[in-house]
């Protein structure tokens, strides 16, 4: 024997499942969990976006900043070929005069095609032993030509002789280049090494932005330079041009379109920058800076090229923003879920417990109730079965007398059956209402032998009762097990309309942790309009008043199996017997809570 009691309102298990409930009415782990996991998907979301935008920023940056680089570069060879092309012309022509050389910059177009050049000269190579006779050739196209002071220190020396535009004449044409040292080195280098030079930055004559000097040398290689010095011509020299920094940038992007702001430097002199800009997209404090260093023509530039409010805004993205707005609205409606649907389960909680209450109280009264309706009912009963048993004694003595009736005993027995009928009825309206109340230890049981139990017990033949299949030994509640079947195995016989030739045939199998019953019979069967009413209580089809029916056995086998966690049906038809199946559990531990149905996809609850 098994100490295990069936009581589904236990109140240990009632009270467990309760608490259970309580703690699933309440935040759970689980839900702060959703939510963190989701917070953090959205920190991860929103970290991938922005380093995505900020990838994207750094790769557009680094483009434009080689973009403006590129320019910068093409720009200054653009220049370096104009020199090129000037010291041909120079070179070319044994003397040129003021007329031909402003002729030249016209048809050059210097002013528009080269918009940075402030001013385009022609500087000449004179030793001071030659100085005389160069003044004098000089004078013949500038009869003021300056005479410079000459010094037993200085071999060489560096006249202006042509100058554009025509407006700076008088004050450069004579202007002796040598004279400041920096000049001086670029030019020396310029005839030296036939390559171009620049000179560090200065601020020309009327003008408030920086510029520096090209120098390109050029020799005019076809006269003979004994001739050339008694002609008073010099024989080499260079191409000067003044070049405007800020004219020079602003020729490779208007920088009022341009995104990006740009800072040049001379060996740590600025000489161009961006920074203190009227411009309002410059940005004192900007993101992105690149510095690169460029060699422009034997001087090492600085280039600081830097991000604007302008590049930025192009470049800003909400979507980063939008997954943390998205993340976070999705986390309050989590959060707002979780606490409506705790609210939820703590109401029904309650509404549950207030119910339950009730309910007890309402099982309590009905339990008073049938209580003291079967006793009061059965108290009467009672009193006319015994008045029945005292008619039947006086109707002795009155039959020796020779005055019996011939209807007398018939009524006395049809008395004694409806007592009889009446108690059974109140019987069974305890043993229904007391299913679920009365606790049952589980025991031993061999499935066969209770069967040829019933069967004896019903006096039928052997062969009127046939077991198919393997019948276990078992534990599980003996009483409900054998109230179950011999309901159906003994309404099987009952209400068959041939007991002598009725069969029973009772087969079991296994399915899962399931016994499956079947108890099938050859009576006269039943309707399919009734296979749904025909387990509730006192519903009965039985047509014959020779039958005793209460209509409460079938209504007691439902409730049982119900009670066991399994299932009951029928099929039947009129004329093909009917087929009573119905679910055990093989262990007892399933007893009101079925985690498995066998055939769940089968249409099995035909009478539910």
């Amino acid at each position: 024997m098994h100490d295990t009691t069936l009581g589904p309102t236990d109140s240990d298990a009632l009270a467990s499942e309760t608490r259970a409930l309580e703690r699933r009415g309440r935040l759970h782990w689980v839900h702060w969990l959703v939510l963190l996991l989701s917070l953090l998907i959205t920190v991860f979301a929103w970290h991938q976006s922005s380093k995505a935008v900020e990838e994207r920023t750094n790769h557009d940056f680094e483009q434009q900043a080689d973009q403006i680089v590129g320019m910068f570069q093409e720009r200054l060879q653009v220049y370096a070929n104009f020199l090129q092309t000037t010291v041909g012309f120079v070179s070319g022509t044994e003397s040129i005069s003021p007329t031909e050389w402003r002729r030249f910059a016209a048809e050059v177009n210097v002013e528009k095609r080269f918009p940075a050049i402030i001013s385009l000269g022609i500087v000449d190579e004179v030793p001071s032993g030659m100085m005389a006779a160069f003044i004098e050739d000089q004078r013949k196209h500038w009869p003021t030509f300056p005479t410079p002071e000459l010094s037993e220190e200085i071999d060489v020396y560096y006249q202006v002789v042509q100058v554009w535009p025509k407006q700076i004449e008088k004050r450069i044409i004579g202007l002796d280049v040598g004279s400041d040292a920096n000049r001086l080195e670029a030019v020396t280098k310029a005839l030296k090494n036939g390559s171009l030079q620049t000179t560090p930055p200065l601020l020309p004559t009327g003008r408030d932005s920086l510029a520096f000097l090209m120098f390109t040398g050029f020799d005019r290689s076809f006269a003979e330079p004994d001739v050339a010095h008694d002609a008073g011509r010099a024989a080499r020299g260079v191409v000067a041009a003044t070049v405007l920094v800020e004219d020079l940038i602003a020729g490779i992007l208007d920088k009022e379109r341009r995104l990006l702001s740009i800072t040049v430097s001379d060996q740590n002199e600025v000489i161009y920058d961006e920074s203190g800009s009227a411009n309002r997209s410059v940005d004192p404090n900007p993101e992105h800076v690149r510095s690169q260093d460029i060699e422009v023509f034997g001087r090492m530039w600085h280039l600081e090229i830097k991000d604007t409010r302008a590049f930025r805004k192009k470049n800003a993205s909400i979507g980063p923003m939008l997954i943390v707005c998205g993340g976070l609205l999705i986390d309050v409606l989590l959060l707002t879920l979780f606490l409506l649907l705790s609210r939820s389960n703590r109401q029904a909680l309650s509404y549950a417990e207030r119910a339950g209450r009730r309910l007890l109280e309402m099982n309590k009264e009905l339990e008073s109730f049938a209580y003291i309706v079967s006793h009061d009912l059965k108290t009467p009963i009672r009193g006319i079965d015994n008045l029945a048993e005292f008619i039947e004694e006086d109707l002795a003595a009155y039959r020796k007398g020779g005055n019996d009736g011939p209807d007398i005993d018939n009524h006395v027995k049809r008395i004694r059956r409806q007592v009889a009928h009446s108690n059974k009825l109140i019987s069974g309206i305890q043993a229904y209402s007391g299913l679920d109340k009365k606790p049952e230890c589980s025991a031993r049981v061999d499935a066969r032998e209770m069967l040829e139990d019933i069967r004896e017990t019903l006096g039928v033949r052997t062969e009127q009762l046939v077991l198919e299949g393997e019948f276990p030994v078992f534990d599980t509640y003996e009483t409900r097990l054998a109230q179950v079947l011999a309901n159906l195995v003994g309404n099987a016989f009952k209400y068959h309309h041939d007991v002598a030739n009725a069969q029973v045939i009772v087969t079991l199998e296994r399915i899962g942790e399931w016994l499956r019953f079947s108890v099938a019979d050859n009576g006269p069967g039943i309707a399919s309009r009734f296979h749904g009413t025909i387990f509730d209580l006192f519903e009965t089809i039985n047509t014959d008043p020779a039958i005793d029916s209460t209509g409460v056995g079938l209504s007691i086998v439902k409730k049982t199996v119900d009670l066991m966690g399994g299932r009951v049906s029928v099929r039947s038809s009129p004329g093909d017997g009917a087929t009573f199946t119905f679910d055990w559990p093989i262990h007892v531990e399933e007893v009101g809570r079925s985690p498995f149905r066998p055939n769940d996809d089968v249409e099995f609850l035909e009478a539910a």
